[in-house]
């Protein structure tokens, strides 16, 4: 089904981008420098740069200039007004989400803006990436309506070597049943083979025996349910941070901090063989994986 065009040709994508507006209307990036570390790719709506909290995490080039890139706007000010809503059928505010999960030492953010009303737009995020040092992107927002995800899908296909941890949304639903997209496509379908670059990621609450669903779930479509911590909470600081989409960032700075210098892996199925060693053994009654978040820079006890 994806008829996924070439690297080349998603390359050739990205430089016809159309800009839409100047970068004098955005705010100046604060200077800065590299905080150096494992570089992450986070897809979003836009951030709000100029917060020092965020700033800090953001990859840097030698001259300080930001290694990001706005799809959109063709620049690198991936800018979101830190005032302006989520987009309902989107289910999450990128600022917020990066707030309420603040980043490790050792964690350098490229953060690529995309308008999910384009389609085009995600998947033309994914081939930015893959010219970046990131190997692991995060992709905290989904939709229900498969042709808002094709392009993605597609990209996904032609770029293997970027590993996708991405948000089973929040609707709290069994999207084996009642699929959302992109978390669909980590299965095989009618019309597609099942990305294995792609790791789908749902969140709850609870103790070892009893878990309480805050997002979407699924045995055979969420790979990790992150374990939320009494600190993951909603609060009215951060009223629109996703849980899923938390989550999501939460299993990639997990990974990011879980891999030391000398033993990084260098292929996606690496990565993704990491990730799955990171999670709790025994799955729940109902089939979950449950997985803990933080830095874990060791092997976890078996």
């Amino acid at each position: 089904m994806w008829h996924a065009p070439t690297p080349q040709a998603w390359a050739l994508a990205i430089a016809l981008v159309t800009t839409t507006a100047s970068a004098a209307q955005k705010p100046t990036v604060p200077p800065g420098k590299d905080p150096g570390g494992t570089a992450i790719a986070v897809i979003t709506t836009g951030i709000d740069y100029t917060d020092p909290a965020i700033a800090a995490c953001l990859a840097r080039d030698g001259e300080g200039e930001l290694i990001a890139w706005d799809i959109i706007d063709n620049d690198r000010k991936p800018w979101r007004d830190p005032m302006a809503k989520p987009t309902p059928s989107w289910g999450t505010s990128s600022n917020q989400v990066l707030k309420s999960v603040p980043c490790q030492a050792g964690i350098r953010i490229i953060a690529v803006r995309v308008d999910p009303s384009q389609p085009i737009t995600l998947g033309k995020a994914l081939a930015f990436i893959a010219q970046t040092p990131a190997r692991i992107a995060v992709l905290p927002m989904w939709s229900e309506t498969i042709e808002d995800w094709l392009a993605f899908g597609s990209a996904a296909d032609s770029f293997k070597d970027v590993l996708i941890i991405t948000a089973a949304g929040d609707e709290q639903r069994n999207i084996d049943l009642a699929p959302v997209y992109p978390a669909a496509f980590a299965l095989p379908g009618a019309n597609w083979p099942a990305l294995n670059n792609l790791v789908v990621v749902g969140s709850a609450h609870g103790d070892t025996r009893t878990q309480t669903n805050t997002s979407n779930f699924g045995s055979r479509t969420v790979a990790l349910t992150v374990m939320e911590r009494a600190s993951d909470q909603p609060t009215s600081s951060f009223p629109n941070a996703s849980p899923s989409g938390r989550a999501a960032i939460d299993v990639a700075w997990s990974l990011a901090c879980s891999i030391t210098n000398d033993t990084k892996p260098v292929t996606t199925a690496k990565l993704k063989a990491r990730l799955l060693e990171l999670r709790r053994v025994e799955p729940t009654s109902d089939g979950r994986m449950l997985f803990d978040p933080g830095c874990r820079n060791q092997q976890p006890a078996r």
